[in-house]
């Protein structure tokens, strides 16, 4: 309990910016939204809006994910330096979610999506943050059930995290 509380007290600054631009984005779309923060090797929730909806991806403050698995560990991993990568990599090298392909892909595309990778039936659309160092701290993603997620709605789903991830970073101190 010692540990969440400490990974709660780091990330409140980030939360407290957040919270605006997640509640607009979940206006948008009126699906689950949140934020991940890098942690070390791995990417923890640190702030989340929930769907009013009654079928919604459910996430909880304090999770901890892996950074080889689902469009926010790759939004992040993207990013990091290349050594990092590879050890990550290195670590499940039969890993089919998360590849250095996979990864030029969501460098290129400013945004990862997952298609059932973690949850069968949710998607998952999510972009960087970036902090005032120019180093990724995060990201912010959305989360919907797959028969509410066609392609047009991931499109516009893409189009507003890539948005809304910009707007936090700006906020963080990040200039492009």
């Amino acid at each position: 309990m010692a540990q969440l509380g400490n990974i709660t007290a780091e990330n409140m600054d980030l939360a407290s910016l957040a919270r605006p631009i997640l509640a607009e984005f979940n206006r948008e779309f009126d699906e689950s939204v949140g934020v991940y923060t890098l942690k070390e090797d791995y990417r923890i929730c640190s702030c989340r809006i929930e769907s009013s909806k009654l079928m919604r991806g459910v996430f909880s403050i304090g999770t901890i994910r892996p950074l080889t698995r689902g469009a926010s560990g790759r939004a992040i991993l993207a990013y990091l330096p290349e050594e990092t990568i590879d050890h990550l990599l290195g670590q499940n090298p039969q890993n089919p979610f998360t590849t250095k392909e996979k990864l030029k892909d969501v460098r290129d595309r400013g945004v990862a999506i997952s298609l059932g990778e973690l949850e069968a039936g949710l998607v998952t659309v999510a972009a960087p943050i970036f902090n005032a160092k120019s180093e990724v701290a995060g990201c912010m993603f959305i989360v919907a059930p797959s028969v509410r997620a066609d392609y047009n709605v991931i499109e516009k789903m893409s189009e507003a995290t890539r948005r809304h991830a910009a707007e936090l970073s700006h906020l963080l101190g990040y200039a492009t």
